[in-house]
């Protein structure tokens, strides 16, 4: 499977915090969601929150990311005693915005014909296009640093040589 996913690039971490205002999927009480979170082929579920339309999860996932992934799919599902669970939405939440080693909260709206978000964090441990996009801009912030100073030192230069060249 990861052949056509590309090389691995590391490892990210995903939390998944809570989901809000979800539509209730039962008719006689309360849905009792669980998150399902994919990256690559690759599934975790949360545990099911009994009657709740805004469950708390604070529940972490680890997965391989390979450089073909881009982002996390979430489906949010309503867990049935009998049959099949019902769905209850999903959404698509992108990592290439995310830092390396940091946290970053993404609160993404659900969709297909539902309401209600999903919170989650994620934490990748390897470069990402973000990632890259600051040490270049910090790299140039550097030199043209370095460029201010030289063209400094070569002002100092010019006044020296003047001053000698006057005597």
């Amino acid at each position: 499977m990861g052949a056509e996913r590309g090389p691995k690039v590391g490892q990210i971490s995903v939390k998944v915090v809570n989901a809000k205002n979800l539509k209730n999927a039962d008719m006689l009480s309360k849905s009792d969601p669980y998150c399902k979170i994919e990256i690559g082929g690759k599934t975790k579920d949360t545990k099911h929150k009994d009657g709740d339309l805004n469950p708390e999860w604070n529940e972490t996932f680890q997965f391989e990311a390979f450089q073909k992934d881009e982002g996390v799919a979430v489906s949010l599902w309503d867990k049935n005693s009998f049959g099949s669970d019902d769905f209850l939405g999903y959404t698509f939440v992108m990592y290439e915005d995310c830092l390396k080693g940091q946290d970053t909260q993404k609160v993404s709206t659900l969709m297909g014909g539902t309401s209600g978000t999903v919170t989650l964090v994620l934490r990748p441990d390897f470069d990402t296009s973000a990632t890259k996009l600051a040490k270049l801009e910090s790299e140039y912030d550097r030199l043209g640093n370095e460029h201010e100073c030289a063209k400094s030192n070569n002002q100092l230069l010019r006044q020296e040589v003047d001053r000698m060249s006057g005597e």
